[in-house]
């Protein structure tokens, strides 16, 4: 922690325009201990030749603070024409989406534009408007709802036929529902779309879900996506069919090509089996780092998980770029037992990357205890690098009204698991090291 003092006396030595006049890149973090310093040390920073500035507090800004934030950032911004890349992760703090018409105003050539704050704050549509027809803009967040307005007003941009968002690569686009979602996908005509990140409020139905995926496959930029997120903020209802997304869904997305992650975060259940899985491996497993299948909320599966250790393991083998996989799956280790008994282990001198691994909301409440030994032992062989062993059963964060209650059995079910995976995967490593001992000695 620096005192506020030392930096009002760089800011004292200053030469007499810039303390750092050759400056280019900015990464800032609001100190809470010292609010004072953290604005004197961004001014120091703040030179003529800054094209990327990140702004992240990481903690709540007092107010005084943070409208001081604002007027500084707004007065550089209008002052200095080379900006490339602003951004600003500010969840517990507003009034920053005000820069955002200054930003357009001042530099056309903005690359990168992302604020996000405490809670949505509507921008004119205008602004949204001027937004889109940026043209370097390559990375940015759209609210769909308010860039497309009304029906009327959609009609007026179409009928315009005017390019719009021509140049972007990395896009995060918010609104309600899925609709909102494909609308404004008609209105980004960027060919060199490299990853989407999609946010909805109402969790879709499958063949909603399966919409949105063929036209994604449709779009000018379907060649080059590599990379595909989805989530929501509600749960499905229970019970209801409609809202389990299927493997005939997901596979949609297989005709994309160079896949690197997939992250599929709608609250819905997801239905897939190790033939999907094999699927999965045979269209993206050079490149695919980062799979998720829904393990992001706790809600007991409505039918046993279809996925199957073996499933994991021949995943595993194709896919040796992966690097997080997260899967709900049939913890049954029956098949392996014989051969585990005799000291084989089912997947020992696989060779993963795999360093962490969700199990979503797998169930372990029937297991005997030597089947809970031998998962923790097939998990150490599938992780002997991994970092992280995660489940919805044990997490620390607490019940969403759209989750299923905690479950102390499965809790300690988990617990059991992660304490002998900890203590198998140092036995692992020791493992590895040993061969190169043997031959140094």
């Amino acid at each position: 922690m620096v005192p506020s003092s030392v930096y009002a006396i760089l800011d004292s030595c200053k030469p007499i325009d810039h303390l750092f006049p050759n400056l280019k890149h900015i990464e800032w973090h609001f100190d809470p201990q010292e609010p004072v310093g953290s604005l004197l040390h961004l001014d120091i920073l703040l030179g003529p030749k800054v094209e990327y500035i990140s702004i992240i507090p990481y903690h709540s800004m007092p107010e005084a603070s943070s409208a001081l934030l604002v007027e500084r950032l707004k007065a550089f911004i209008l002052s200095h024409h080379v900006l490339r890349h602003l951004l600003v992760y500010c969840p517990h703090n507003t009034d920053y989406a005000p820069l955002i018409p200054d930003v357009i105003a001042a530099n056309k050539s903005i690359q990168t534009l992302e604020i996000v704050q405490q809670t949505s704050q509507s921008l004119p549509r205008s602004t949204w408007l001027e937004l889109a027809r940026l043209p370097k803009l390559e990375k940015t967040i759209i609210a769909a709802d308010e860039f497309l307005g009304s029906e009327q007003e959609r009609n007026e941009l179409r009928a315009l036929e005017e390019p719009t968002f021509v140049s972007l690569r990395y896009a995060t686009i918010h609104a309600q529902d899925l609709t909102g979602i494909s609308r404004c996908l008609d209105f980004v005509h960027s060919s060199s779309l490299e990853r989407l990140n999609v946010f909805v409020t109402i969790t879709p139905t499958d063949q909603e879900a399966k919409a949105l995926f063929t036209k994604l496959m449709m779009h000018p930029s379907h060649g080059a996506l590599r990379q595909f997120y989805f989530h929501s903020a509600l749960g499905s209802p229970r019970d209801d069919t409609d809202y389990i997304l299927t493997a005939d869904t997901l596979r949609v997305l297989l005709a994309a090509k160079d896949v690197s992650a997939f992250g599929l975060g709608f609250r819905c259940p997801v239905s897939v089996d190790d033939a999907f899985l094999n699927e999965v491996s045979a269209a993206w497993g050079d490149t695919l780092e980062s799979l998720d299948l829904g393990t992001g909320w706790r809600r007991r599966p409505a039918a046993p998980p279809r996925v199957t250790l073996s499933g994991i393991f021949a995943l595993l083998q194709r896919c040796e770029r992966l690097a997080h996989l997260g899967v709900e799956f049939s913890p049954d280790v029956q098949p392996f037992r014989e051969a585990y008994m005799a000291g084989t282990r089912p997947c020992r001198g696989l060779r993963t990357g795999l360093t962490t691994f969700a199990a979503g909301a797998s169930l372990l409440g029937a297991l005997t205890d030597s089947a809970v030994i031998m998962l923790a032992g097939i998990l150490s062989d599938l992780l002997p690098a991994g970092r992280t062993l995660s489940s919805q059963w044990d997490r620390a964060e607490a019940q969403r009204a759209d989750e299923d209650p905690e479950d102390p059995e499965e809790r300690q079910r988990w617990q059991e698991v992660k304490e002998l995976f900890e203590e198998m995967r140092t036995i692992r490593m020791q493992e590895r090291l040993w061969p190169a001992i043997r031959s140094g000695a």
